[in-house]
């Protein structure tokens, strides 16, 4: 009987240290980010390295970061990666993107590896992030991930797969991925000419959710179809107000278009009173719907 009393107690005071560890582990990692967030980075390095060298993966993560960054560290991508990798081990979500972003970005020494970015990026695609199951619903469009070198191909492109992915993201609000499903919706096509069977009403569906998020792209392809009937009913005002938002968002061959309504008197009345300030209207013909094959 005393021998089991004694062997509870070991199991109670060994909790109790754990518990006490883990308290002093949240205290001095909390300390860091408050560090980090006033701007003393050499105040949160020294607060998250011990953590990050105990094991502790939000430290590990952490301290990736700032060797990406150079802050409170010498800038160094060897390091990055090694702290990415230990708490992307550990399947910590942002560290798996963030070393698929770094393996896809290369530089500083750090030879670019596709393959090895997307198999980080998959990690945390299925683990739920947003942001990582939009970098894999790209590279199954293109067959490698976003702003890869030209010809570079990781995987056979995919339009099935990439719909899944940038829907799984699209729902979670994901803007660039609501944008991609009204591309793929609105009939693009890969590089083996195969393409989603078209389905106007959920590109518009799509490209009005990413246009809320100020995505301009939408707002023009939103724009055009509204302008050519595609899917809608031919609405000049709204194509109009789709082509003012886009132009206000930085896309300046929104205003192009925008002119030529005007100039041409394209649903409105002639005038060139609404032409952006220094644009003069190309002489044109009506241009296809972007996105489309």
């Amino acid at each position: 009987m005393e021998r089991r009393s004694l062997r509870i107690a070991c199991y109670l005071s060994l909790a109790d240290l754990i518990l006490a560890g883990s308290a002093v582990w949240a205290a001095d990692f909390q300390a860091g980010l408050q560090a980090y967030q006033r701007g003393d980075y050499a105040a949160a390095v020294r607060e998250w390295r011990p953590l990050a060298e105990a094991g502790e993966a939000d430290a590990q993560f952490r301290l990736a970061g700032m060797y990406s960054g150079g802050q409170g560290l010498p800038q160094n991508v060897a390091e990055a990666v090694r702290w990415y990798r230990l708490a992307a081990e550990q399947g910590h979500t942002e560290a798996q993107y963030m070393l698929g972003v770094t393996y896809q970005m290369g530089g500083r020494g750090l030879q670019a590896d596709y393959s090895e970015a997307l198999k980080w990026y998959r990690l945390a695609a299925e683990k739920g992030s947003a942001k990582a199951q939009y970098a894999v619903g790209f590279a199954y469009q293109s067959g490698a991930p976003a702003g890869t070198s030209s010809g570079a191909s990781v995987l056979a492109p995919d339009l099935n797969e990439a719909l899944k992915w940038f829907r799984l993201a699209a729902e979670q609000g994901q803007a660039d991925a609501q944008f991609s499903l009204g591309v793929l919706y609105a009939g693009l096509r890969n590089t083996a000419s195969r393409r989603i069977p078209e389905d106007y009403a959920e590109a518009i569906r799509w490209y009005e959710k990413a246009a809320g998020q100020g995505i301009a792209q939408a707002e023009f392809n939103l724009a055009r179809m509204y302008q050519n009937g595609v899917g809608v009913a031919p609405d000049p005002a709204t194509a109009i107000k789709w082509y003012e938002m886009a132009y206000d968002h930085g896309l300046v061959s929104a205003g192009f278009d925008l002119g030529a309504i005007y100039e041409y008197g394209r649903g409105v009345a002639q005038t060139a009173k609404r032409l952006p300030s220094g644009m003069n209207p190309p002489r044109m013909p009506e241009t296809q719907l972007r996105g489309s094959g």
